[in-house]
């Protein structure tokens, strides 16, 4: 009897200790530990990761080669083939930057320098003849503005808090300002997110991935698709919504996005007109997640979710994103034009003229860093917390059973208990 009740209590007490040290103050500790690790403070070690990636992103280019020209100005659908992809090697640098220590900010400009990758293209080149109509689709050396974004600091200054960096990146102004004049809108002109090079930790299922894309002249959302895993590390996949680019019968806070004559896209296309001053019309690859009429209008498309959705695979705890892809699609609204011959009898169609996938694979050496520094850490608490769990669990079923075993026993004797 006496070794059941102490077998109990001892078991009680490791149980409350395993669910105290796993669910509260381990993951306190981690928080904190995180919080102290992505804070940016000029001189550390995030600060220059911040600055300068520690790898290039992988931007691939696939273009839409016409193969019917001339079929075209008889009034015949668009035949198109993909060809691709011309895989570049894309560095990004943060230039000029001044810190504002009062706010907890920094301002700076983003250089972006692309460096082909023949390999990787596997024996396409820069040379090689395609038909397309003519778009541009990236520049060297180029700056895509100013940025003002927040460092993740508390109110005091750049100490560590779980509140401060759940701010971290968060863009403040552009360009100087906080919204935008491009849309017709208040929804559709304001600037939330980061610049997709850094992002807030702590995230949950419910959390919602903001981007800001200055060629897009707007932010884009990623929501919760699934757990995943990449590389050993489990992390959150988070996709790009249908509502993003939705109709505005179905997402009426897309309206601001429609010309101002009012003729709205159908679903999943964005006029891009106002932002790039030219007849730009962007989708996501091959059509998908788009109205199935756009799909009438050219052959040769063939959307694949797997293919074409934009996403981005994260790792909770951290924010560091691990795998994923930004892939949009440009095309132009081909019509007919009396004055110019060849298109003077082409039919109405959405013409596709090139995709491309920004996207990010971290390397085998910050793979095994994060796992160094965090996620085998992570295992240890988990093993832990659930080795002291079950210890608990097991020594209050073992005093348990000594109990009703004496009592058993009493009863048997004829005591009472």
């Amino acid at each position: 009897m006496v070794t059941g009740i102490i077998c109990y209590v001892l078991g009680s007490l490791i149980l409350i200790a395993g669910c105290v040290l796993g669910f509260v103050v381990f993951p306190n500790l981690i928080q904190k530990t995180v919080a102290e690790n992505v804070l940016l403070k000029e001189g550390s070690q995030s600060w220059d990761l911040w600055k300068k990636l520690p790898i290039p992103l992988r931007f691939e280019v696939y273009f839409f080669n016409v193969s019917n020209v001339k079929d075209i100005n008889n009034g015949q659908m668009p035949l198109v083939q993909e060809i691709g992809p011309y895989v570049y090697q894309e560095y990004r640098e943060k230039v000029d930057i001044v810190t504002n220590e009062k706010n907890g900010t920094a301002a700076y400009y983003q250089k972006t320098n692309f460096v082909f990758d023949p390999e990787a293209s596997g024996g396409l080149k820069e040379t090689d003849k395609i038909t397309i109509l003519n778009v541009a689709i990236m520049k060297n050396n180029t700056f895509d503005g100013r940025y003002e974004v927040k460092l993740g600091w508390s109110e005091n200054g750049p100490t560590p808090t779980v509140e401060g960096v759940r701010q971290l990146g968060e863009i403040v102004r552009w360009q100087n300002s906080s919204t935008l004049s491009t849309w017709s809108g208040e929804k559709c002109n304001k600037i939330t997110g980061t610049d997709a090079t850094i992002f807030h930790p702590y995230l949950t299922k419910d959390s919602r991935i903001d981007i800001f894309s200055t060629d897009l002249c707007r932010s884009l959302t990623a929501l919760y698709d699934s757990d995943s895993s990449y590389k050993g590390i489990d992390s959150l996949k988070f996709t790009a919504h249908e509502r993003l680019l939705a109709d505005v019968n179905k997402n009426p806070d897309n309206y601001c996005y429609c010309p101002t004559d009012n003729a709205c896209m159908l679903r999943g296309a964005l006029d891009l007109t106002p932002c790039q001053g030219a007849p730009a019309v962007i989708t996501f690859p091959h059509f998908y997640m788009a109205d199935e009429k756009y799909l009438t209008m050219v052959s040769g498309l063939k959307p694949v979710k797997e293919k074409h959705e934009t996403f981005l695979e994260i790792e909770p705890n951290t924010g560091v994103p691990l795998n994923g892809g930004k892939r949009v699609q440009f095309n132009m609204m081909l019509k007919k034009i009396k004055d110019i011959n060849i298109i003077k009898n082409a039919p109405s169609a959405l013409f596709p003229v090139a995709w491309i996938n920004e996207g990010v694979e971290l390397d085998d050496a910050n793979v095994n860093k994060l796992k160094d520094q965090l996620v085998n850490n992570l295992k240890i608490v988990a093993g832990v917390q659930w080795t002291l769990i079950g210890i608990g669990i097991a020594l209050i079923l073992a005093g348990t059973c000594f109990i009703i075993l004496a009592k058993v026993k009493f009863s048997k004797k004829g005591f009472s208990l």
